[in-house]
Protein backbone atom coordinates (compact mmCIF):
# COMPACT_ATOMS: atom_id res chain seq x y z
CA UNK A 1 0.00 0.00 0.00
CA UNK A 2 1.29 3.27 -0.78
CA UNK A 3 1.81 5.23 2.60
CA UNK A 4 0.54 8.76 1.00
CA UNK A 5 -2.52 7.13 0.27
CA UNK A 6 -3.19 5.86 3.47
CA UNK A 7 -2.87 9.61 4.75
CA UNK A 8 -4.56 11.48 2.50
CA UNK A 9 -7.54 9.12 1.84
CA UNK A 10 -7.94 7.28 5.10
CA UNK A 11 -5.99 8.91 8.03
CA UNK A 12 -6.98 12.65 7.71
CA UNK A 13 -10.20 12.21 7.16
CA UNK A 14 -10.75 9.39 8.88
CA UNK A 15 -9.58 11.99 11.83
CA UNK A 16 -11.31 14.80 10.66
CA UNK A 17 -14.86 12.96 10.38
CA UNK A 18 -14.20 11.70 14.46
CA UNK A 19 -12.80 15.18 15.75
CA UNK A 20 -16.07 15.91 17.38
CA UNK A 21 -15.83 12.78 19.64
CA UNK A 22 -11.77 12.79 19.79
CA UNK A 23 -9.67 15.12 19.33
CA UNK A 24 -7.75 15.56 16.15
CA UNK A 25 -4.11 16.70 15.63
CA UNK A 26 -0.95 16.64 13.36
CA UNK A 27 0.41 14.08 16.79
CA UNK A 28 -2.15 11.67 16.32
CA UNK A 29 -2.00 11.62 12.40
CA UNK A 30 1.64 11.02 12.45
CA UNK A 31 1.84 8.44 15.41
CA UNK A 32 -1.00 6.48 13.34
CA UNK A 33 1.00 6.41 10.36
CA UNK A 34 4.17 6.04 12.49
CA UNK A 35 2.00 2.43 13.71
CA UNK A 36 1.42 1.54 10.34
CA UNK A 37 4.97 1.60 9.64
CA UNK A 38 6.29 -0.37 12.47
CA UNK A 39 3.78 -2.63 12.65
CA UNK A 40 2.86 -3.66 9.07
CA UNK A 41 5.35 -2.17 6.96
CA UNK A 42 1.91 -0.81 5.08
CA UNK A 43 2.26 -4.38 3.92
CA UNK A 44 0.75 -6.53 6.06
CA UNK A 45 -3.08 -7.06 6.77
CA UNK A 46 -3.50 -10.25 8.84
CA UNK A 47 -0.77 -11.70 10.97
CA UNK A 48 -2.58 -14.79 11.74
CA UNK A 49 -1.18 -15.73 8.18
CA UNK A 50 1.60 -13.58 6.95
CA UNK A 51 3.29 -12.49 9.95
CA UNK A 52 4.97 -13.74 13.40
CA UNK A 53 1.44 -12.81 16.02
CA UNK A 54 -2.81 -13.27 16.09
CA UNK A 55 -3.00 -9.19 15.00
CA UNK A 56 -5.11 -7.79 12.25
CA UNK A 57 -5.05 -4.63 9.45
CA UNK A 58 -3.06 -2.41 8.81
CA UNK A 59 -2.22 -1.21 12.69
CA UNK A 60 -1.86 -4.89 13.44
CA UNK A 61 -4.48 -5.15 16.32
CA UNK A 62 -5.03 -7.71 18.47
CA UNK A 63 -8.91 -8.96 18.83
CA UNK A 64 -8.61 -8.78 22.55
CA UNK A 65 -7.73 -4.92 22.17
CA UNK A 66 -10.26 -4.55 19.46
CA UNK A 67 -13.03 -6.29 21.77
CA UNK A 68 -11.96 -3.87 24.59
CA UNK A 69 -12.64 -0.80 22.36
CA UNK A 70 -15.46 -1.41 21.17
CA UNK A 71 -16.81 -2.19 24.58
CA UNK A 72 -15.97 1.07 25.43
CA UNK A 73 -17.34 2.48 22.42
CA UNK A 74 -20.87 1.20 22.42
CA UNK A 75 -21.06 3.03 25.88
CA UNK A 76 -20.77 6.23 23.50
CA UNK A 77 -24.08 6.26 22.17
CA UNK A 78 -23.37 9.49 19.38
CA UNK A 79 -20.21 8.38 18.73
CA UNK A 80 -21.39 4.52 18.51
CA UNK A 81 -23.93 5.26 15.99
CA UNK A 82 -21.30 7.24 13.79
CA UNK A 83 -18.59 4.22 14.10
CA UNK A 84 -21.35 2.16 12.62
CA UNK A 85 -21.34 3.77 9.43
CA UNK A 86 -18.06 2.51 9.18
CA UNK A 87 -18.55 -1.19 9.56
CA UNK A 88 -19.99 -3.80 7.20
CA UNK A 89 -22.58 -5.64 9.50
CA UNK A 90 -22.05 -8.83 7.82
CA UNK A 91 -18.19 -8.65 8.76
CA UNK A 92 -16.75 -10.12 11.98
CA UNK A 93 -16.04 -6.72 14.29
CA UNK A 94 -12.24 -7.62 14.63
CA UNK A 95 -11.91 -8.94 10.76
CA UNK A 96 -13.28 -5.56 9.70
CA UNK A 97 -9.90 -4.16 10.45
CA UNK A 98 -8.74 -6.08 7.59
CA UNK A 99 -10.75 -4.95 4.51
CA UNK A 100 -12.03 -1.53 5.75
CA UNK A 101 -9.02 1.23 6.33
CA UNK A 102 -11.71 3.56 7.90
CA UNK A 103 -12.45 1.48 10.46
CA UNK A 104 -8.95 0.00 11.37
CA UNK A 105 -7.80 3.57 11.39
CA UNK A 106 -10.73 4.74 13.83
CA UNK A 107 -9.87 1.87 16.31
CA UNK A 108 -5.60 2.86 16.31
CA UNK A 109 -7.16 6.55 17.30
CA UNK A 110 -9.54 4.71 19.82
CA UNK A 111 -6.49 2.96 21.37
CA UNK A 112 -4.54 5.83 21.82
CA UNK A 113 -7.15 8.29 22.71
CA UNK A 114 -7.86 6.14 26.02
CA UNK A 115 -4.19 6.45 27.15
CA UNK A 116 -3.86 9.69 30.12
CA UNK A 117 -0.56 10.69 28.83
CA UNK A 118 -0.55 13.58 26.65
CA UNK A 119 0.43 13.11 22.99
CA UNK A 120 4.27 13.44 22.09
CA UNK A 121 4.72 16.41 19.70
CA UNK A 122 4.16 15.62 16.27
CA UNK A 123 7.54 15.72 14.68
CA UNK A 124 9.03 14.13 17.89
CA UNK A 125 9.70 11.02 16.35
CA UNK A 126 11.51 9.10 19.27
CA UNK A 127 9.42 10.41 21.45
CA UNK A 128 6.63 8.88 19.16
CA UNK A 129 8.34 5.78 19.12
CA UNK A 130 8.71 5.52 22.72
CA UNK A 131 5.08 6.54 23.20
CA UNK A 132 3.99 3.78 20.43
CA UNK A 133 6.28 0.92 22.62
CA UNK A 134 4.81 2.17 26.10
CA UNK A 135 0.97 1.73 24.82
CA UNK A 136 0.44 -0.01 21.74
CA UNK A 137 3.37 -2.79 21.38
CA UNK A 138 3.84 -2.87 25.15
CA UNK A 139 6.68 -4.78 27.34
CA UNK A 140 5.57 -7.49 25.97
CA UNK A 141 5.99 -6.93 22.49
CA UNK A 142 8.69 -7.69 20.43
CA UNK A 143 8.82 -4.13 18.80
CA UNK A 144 11.32 -1.85 19.59
CA UNK A 145 11.52 1.84 19.34
CA UNK A 146 14.87 1.95 17.12
CA UNK A 147 12.55 0.01 14.94
CA UNK A 148 10.33 2.19 14.97
CA UNK A 149 12.40 5.17 14.11
CA UNK A 150 13.46 3.74 11.25
CA UNK A 151 10.36 2.32 9.90
CA UNK A 152 9.21 5.98 10.68
CA UNK A 153 12.18 7.60 8.92
CA UNK A 154 11.53 4.86 5.91
CA UNK A 155 7.85 5.63 5.37
CA UNK A 156 6.10 8.31 7.14
CA UNK A 157 8.99 11.33 7.22
CA UNK A 158 8.86 11.22 3.05
CA UNK A 159 5.69 12.40 3.08
CA UNK A 160 4.15 15.86 2.02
Amino acid sequence: MNPQDLKDYIVVPTLHTISDFIPNSLAAENLLLGTAAQESQFYYLDQTTSGPGPAYGVFQMECETHNSHLAWLKQKSEFWKLIQTYQIEWMDNCLEMVGNLYYATIMCRIHYFRVRETLPAAHDVLGLGNYWKKYYNTYLGKGNIDEFVRNYNKFVKPLR
